[in-house]
């Protein structure tokens, strides 16, 4: 089993990266809050300003919170109970606003009580009975309460149009001369706040969606804060800009854009600490290794460790996208070298390898090999020498002391 090996790794939650998640997610659930208050301090801002003297200011929002997830998750319950008790508050008194307003244009159209319509004229004296026409059915003495019930369920924010044309029909009412005529417009003004009611419906419905919407785009947004890069940036402008807009939902293929980020982020943290781990690893086995062994590592996804006491190397390659690594035994290309040779190299390595695992295990990394190929199986690598660190006097260990000062 000296051969190449290939295999997997597992990042393991320390306490530290546990917190750090939970910390992002509250962050994410508090952006997601702060729309919503957002949101409701919006529309109380433009209540205000047509009845300032009827709908009260918006609560403070709370403190931030500390940089701890409970305490952030906290503020954002803080944040949704705020909202929601201000968006009640704010509902009653735009209906009282509304009721008020309705008030006053019926005091002006002297509505204020829809009365019975007068009495039909008195019959002629000098008719015979049978020649006047009968009177029309009396009104219902009840229909003024029918009235009065109909207006007052129009909608806090109907449009002044429908509350016009709702007065004039209570209006007609009034004027009516017969229960059929009275019904017919009684009829007519349930049909009209109903299509009121049904208007203010959906808006609040249209409102509740985009409010919806502006929440998971801020939790978006607030989830790349943490993540640098031009194109992260762009994308982190392109959701502001949505926001902005209101929009009913978050476009198709947005939150896939999102997680692809994210998920390429998280990629490159854990490898970033499997290259740190194997370089330690590598120092303490007494391996040699270049100081651009990181960053070609991280860059191109191939990087050479070399042995200090024999020209043979280590070849290590991590999958741009993917958990998986490959740790394969090489030598330079300008040296010829025997098949005793290879396999001593290579049986050598199948020692170090487990200890390197071992090593990155007690770092939090575990691994699983799934591909052993026997030593001899296949020619050792010969690599251009170039890329193999260059011999030097200070051997790993003592190269690992010093990356410590």
């Amino acid at each position: 089993m000296s051969g190449p090996k290939s295999g997997s790794y597992q990042i393991i939650e320390t306490a530290a990266d546990i917190a750090a998640r939970e910390l992002r997610q509250a962050r994410q659930e508090e952006a997601a809050a702060q729309a919503a208050w957002d949101a409701v301090a919006a529309r109380i801002a433009t209540a205000r300003a047509m009845h300032p003297s009827r709908i009260v200011a918006m609560p403070s929002a709370p403190r931030a919170a500390k940089n701890a997830a409970a305490a952030v998750r906290s503020r954002a319950i803080q944040l949704t109970e705020i909202a929601r008790r201000a968006r009640e508050d704010l509902e009653g008194q735009l209906q009282q606003a509304a009721s008020a307003a309705l008030h006053q244009h019926l005091q002006s159209a002297g509505l204020l009580t829809v009365t019975l319509a007068a009495a039909p004229p008195p019959r002629a004296a000098n008719k015979a009975a049978s020649d006047v026409p009968k009177p029309p059915p009396p009104v219902d003495a009840g229909i003024a309460a029918r009235v009065q019930r109909r207006l007052d369920e129009l909608p806090s924010d109907a449009d002044p149009a429908v509350i016009t044309r709702a007065v004039d029909l209570a209006a007609q009412v009034r004027r009516a001369t017969s229960q059929w005529r009275a019904d017919g417009l009684l009829d007519a003004l349930s049909a009209t706040v109903e299509q009121a009611r049904a208007v203010a419906a959906r808006h609040r419905a249209d409102a509740a969606t985009r409010d919806a919407a502006a929440g998971q785009l801020a939790a978006l947004r607030t989830s790349l804060n943490e993540i640098t890069g031009d194109r992260v940036a762009k994308l982190r402008d392109h959701i502001t800009a949505l926001s902005e807009t209101r929009p009913l939902a978050v476009p198709a293929g947005l939150r896939e854009q999102v997680t692809a980020v994210l998920t390429a982020h998280q990629t490159a943290q854990h490898q970033l600490r499997v290259t740190k781990a194997l370089r330690e690893g590598l120092l303490e086995l007494g391996y040699l290794l270049g100081p651009e062994f990181d960053t070609q590592l991280q860059a191109t996804g191939v990087a050479f460790a070399r042995t200090a006491s024999t020209p043979y190397g280590v070849k290590f390659r991590l999958e741009p996208d993917a958990t998986r690594f490959t740790a394969q035994v090489v030598t330079p290309d300008d040296r010829v070298r025997s098949r005793d040779e290879d396999a001593a190299a290579e049986q050598t390595f199948c020692s170090d390898l487990a200890e390197l695992l071992d090593h990155a295990r007690r770092h939090g990394i575990n691994t699983r090999l799934d591909i052993r190929t026997p030593a001899g199986a296949v020619p050792v690598q010969r690599v251009p020498a170039s890329s193999m660190p260059a011999a030097a006097r200070t051997a790993g260990r003592q190269q690992l002391r010093q990356e410590r000062l």
